[in-house]
């Protein structure tokens, strides 16, 4: 209420009252800034009066503030716009408009798995992507998830034996965000070219394994056990191929269960083919077992042997002899065999065992299969690791011990001539000859005497020596 008072020139005075009402219709200032908000790991995205107000005011103060629109998710990616709206004390309101980009910068979590894989006979093996990426334990917060690398199968060759191969999986959500995780291959099974066949002749649960560090195959025969009449092979047996003249060397490490463990050469994978073989139970016996005609029994016969675990099959033509050592060095002979074998024989490890119902295990190392020159068959190679005519870096001698004619192969350059020098057990020199660079000469020791040799081959500085044992014949 206001008094309004009056006065005249000769001061005499009157008043009155008036009501007065203020009034505020001047609505607030809105100012909007456009925004961009990003969803979070349950694809869900709040905005705020904060984050879209750039300053907006009015004279008397703003009451509310309010959004036509706060709440998001992956169903709204991209942009929007959205109002917002200011009241001030007296009720004046306005408004204004931001745009407002909803995006998703939150990766997948790919889960990758990891994967073994068993070597048995093959070249390679193929392992596909989804044996390495698990789909179903991978999540994303809104989207399905892609693969988008490797494309293809990783193909695994077999002379990565024993290597634990990390493969990265790359996934991608569609909306630009990428993730990655590590599967790793590990690469188990038998060495290039060797093959398990889970028994011959024999249904029980047999495998045979390899340890790439080691270099131990280690063989289970479980209720393997030949008997009368013998024409028929029951063993747990891993093989490879040798073709022409060579050997197949064990030496036998250990057998736990009673059973017999060797190596073996036949013509096929018939539980009666002819060949041959030659065992041991590590504690007394070596066994001989030689069938001539397919089909036919193949008498084991036992010699007393208490320490000989190394053993050898050579086949030169149609000859075949079988060796047992306690050393490697000095081999006793216990079969010399005409056999008319095929050209590509199976030459192999076996174990099988004495009594039914039992199981048995034996462990092999230092195995070889080599061809006539005395280097490992190609066959039994890994295919990376094949070359044309390879070079010794020590000196072989095949077949050792011998009875006619032996191949040396001996390391060779170009820098010095190699020169050969033969001693005997007298320490006397009986044959001196000059080598050319080929590496590889033949002798025909048929005419010496029996007894352990000295082989000596010099290039320069560099010495080599081998001991050679000649047999009679």
């Amino acid at each position: 209420t206001v008094t309004l008072t009056a006065t005249d020139a000769s001061n005499n005075a009157a008043s009155c009252t008036a009501t007065i009402t203020v009034l505020d219709e001047v609505a607030p200032t809105a100012n909007c800034q456009d925004h961009t908000i990003y969803l979070n790991g349950n694809g869900e995205a709040t905005l705020t009066v904060e984050a879209i107000n750039a300053d907006s005011y009015d004279a008397c103060g703003i009451s509310t503030m309010s959004l036509s629109q706060t709440a998001f998710d992956c169903s709204q990616l991209g942009m929007h716009l959205v109002t917002l709206t200011l009241t001030d004390t007296n009720g004046n309101s306005s408004s204004c408009n931001a745009t407002i980009t909803v995006e998703d910068n939150t990766a997948p979590i790919p889960a990758c798995t990891d994967h073994t894989i068993v070597f048995n006979g093959e070249d390679q093996l193929s392992v596909s992507i989804t044996q390495l990426y698990d789909a179903t334990n991978s999540t994303d917060n809104c989207s399905t998830i892609h693969l988008i690398a490797p494309t293809q199968d990783q193909v695994i060759a077999c002379n990565q034996l024993g290597s634990t191969i990390p493969v990265t999986v790359s996934v991608n959500d569609g909306n630009g965000n990428d993730a990655h995780c590590i599967a790793n291959i590990y690469v188990s099974g038998l060495p290039c070219n060797w093959t398990n066949t889970y028994g011959l002749d024999c249904n029980g649960s047999n495998d045979a394994n390899f340890d790439s560090n080691s270099e131990v195959f280690t063989l289970n025969s479980d209720n393997c056990v030949p008997g009368y009449p013998y024409t028929s092979d029951v063993i747990s047996m891993a093989y490879t191929e040798l073709c022409g003249d060579g050997y197949i060397k064990a030496y036998v490490d250990n057998i736990d269960g009673n059973g017999f463990a060797g190596v073996m050469l036949r013509n096929s994978l018939d539980p009666g083919a002819l060949g041959v073989s030659l065992s041991t139970n590590t504690v007394n016996k070596v066994r001989k077992s030689v069938r001539v005609v397919d089909g036919y029994p193949a008498w084991p016969q036992d010699i007393t042997s208490y320490d000989k675990f190394w053993l050898m099959i050579e086949r030169t033509g149609t000859t075949i002899r079988a060796y047992a050592s306690a050393d490697d060095v000095f081999y006793t002979p216990y079969i010399y065999q005409t056999i008319l074998l095929d050209d590509c024989l199976v030459a192999g490890l076996f174990v099988y065992n004495e009594k039914a119902g039992s199981i048995t295990t034996a462990e092999f190392s230092n195995v070889e299969v080599a061809d006539s020159s005395g280097n490992p068959s190609p066959e039994t190679q890994n295919p990376q690791s094949v070359t044309q005519n390879p070079k010794p870096k020590t000196l072989k001698l095949f077949p050792n011990p011998s009875t006619d004619l032996v191949t040396l192969l001996y390391p060779s350059t170009t820098d010095a001539q190699p020169q050969l020098t033969v001693f005997n057990h007298l320490g006397q020199a009986i044959l001196r000859k000059q080598l050319d660079h080929s590496g590889q000469l033949q002798l025909d020791v048929s005419r010496w005497a029996a007894g352990a040799y000295v082989v000596r081959v010099q290039m320069g500085e560099r010495v080599v020596t081998e001991r050679l044992v000649v047999q009679q014949r």
